[in-house]
């Protein structure tokens, strides 16, 4: 090879593989930075528009009860704490419906799981029964990594179904509770939580699709054929190097594959109930602030004209950035499009 020239630079290539694979390395890691910083901008977008939503229903109630008379505002009042129990019951009862419905959800990704593990399994005995040398047996771990890979997209669909059923949830907690500060006498519909459940949701999902790496069950592979490389040759040789093989792999497998189970229902829980905390804790600072706004307005006969207009005012600016927000938004749109 040497004498006639494939080892110089020019002739083997390796200089331009690895400049292709650099510029790989490097268009892969942009995407995921673009598609990081597209999801955080996203959130920010929403949680800009969710906020000046929030301020609007506030100051639309505010303007209600300066407007409303004495004995209305006072039935409000009554009518508010009665129903605080109310709402903190909704909270508890969307606490256990979440606790059941993500027992409930986690169901199918354990069977994805099982199925997975009996697939792979089952794959790989087939090639282990065809390998005649340890190189071939060697070899495997290609292969195997490969079988991962393909029933990767079995267990990446079981999370999106499990994800989606928490977004179910958390949608429905949020709707419980809105409706609940509507029949406490609040006309305007509030925002419980920062951003949408669909994109609390979508962020769990992106970041746990990401983790389902199964790549380190490739060295057991390799660790395995080469401690038995040297009973290839011997009368047991073969048989005892795919035995010990296949119950390493195994083993491996299903410990991988319960602690991906584990770890998607501790960040799901996670996710949940940092959710309805924020809902619980919405709820009460919306139900503090009118009440005390209520209480203070109780020794007042007529309304406070220059406090209306201050209001008019808070609302007018809150188009204007509610407008400015929107436009923003449909540049970026329309640049992350093109």
């Amino acid at each position: 090879l040497s004498g006639k020239g494939y080892l110089e630079p020019e002739r083997h290539g390796l200089d331009r593989l690895r400049d292709v694979v650099e510029q790989q390395i490097i268009a892969t890691k942009g995407d995921g930075i673009i598609a990081a910083h597209q999801s955080r901008l996203d959130r920010v977008f929403e949680k800009a528009s969710r906020g000046i939503s929030d301020e609007q229903a506030g100051l639309t109630d505010e303007l209600n009860d300066i407007n409303s008379s004495q004995k209305e505002r006072s039935k409000k009042l009554a009518r508010m704490r009665e129903n605080i129990a109310s709402i903190n019951s909704v909270v508890n009862n969307a606490r256990e419906k979440f606790q059941k419905g993500l027992r409930e959800a986690q169901g199918p990704l354990h069977d994805s799981i099982n199925e997975t593990i009996r697939k792979v399994l089952q794959e790989i005995d087939a090639d282990l029964s065809g390998a005649t040398e340890i190189d071939n047996m060697a070899g495997l771990a290609m292969g195997i990594g490969n079988r991962l890979s393909q029933n990767r997209n079995v267990l990446a669909k079981a999370i999106v179904a499990i994800v989606s059923d928490i977004e179910i949830m958390l949608n429905g907690a949020e709707n419980d509770l809105s409706e609940e500060l509507f029949a406490s006498g609040f006309t305007a519909r509030y925002h419980l939580l920062p951003i949408s459940p669909h994109t609390i949701c979508q962020q769990v999902e992106e970041e746990l699709i990401n983790n389902l790496k199964l790549e380190e069950l490739q060295s057991v592979v390799k660790d395995a054929t080469t401690w038995w490389q040297r009973f290839w040759d011997t009368r047991v040789g073969k048989h005892a190097a795919v035995s010990n093989l296949k119950t390493k792999l195994e083993s491996r497998l299903r410990k991988t594959l319960k602690g991906l189970s584990e770890h998607i229902g501790r960040e799901l829980r996670e996710c949940g109930q940092k959710a309805l905390n924020t809902m619980e804790w919405s709820c009460q600072h919306i139900i503090d602030e009118r009440q005390d706004r209520l209480e203070k307005l109780q020794g007042e006969i007529s309304s406070d004209e220059d406090m209306k207009q201050e209001i008019d005012d808070q609302l007018v600016e809150l188009d204007r950035r509610k407008l400015q927000v929107d436009e923003l938004k449909a540049e970026y749109d329309l640049a992350r499009s093109a």
